[in-house]
């Protein structure tokens, strides 16, 4: 279990997660990477993984709301 209490197999899902993000500062793998190899970790993850998340629900779209009148009817 890690800090969070997710066994091996998650936390790695976790991770990769992360990185498809593009969220270095809680990636594990990403940490003390150089901002310019970092896109670069990406592309080899979404290649050898592919780009769907595999733990992380992705966010949903908030829907626009519509405007309202001043007006009262």
């Amino acid at each position: 279990m890690d800090d969070i209490l997710l066994c091996e197999e998650c936390a790695g899902k976790r991770d990769l997660d992360l990185i498809r993000l593009r969220d270095w500062a809680y990636s594990l793998n990403a940490y003390g990477v150089p901002d310019s190899k970092l896109e670069g970790l990406r592309g080899h993850v979404v290649a050898q993984y592919g780009e769907a998340l595999e733990l992380i629900a992705p966010k949903e779209e908030k829907s626009k709301k519509k405007k309202r009148s001043g007006k009262i009817r």
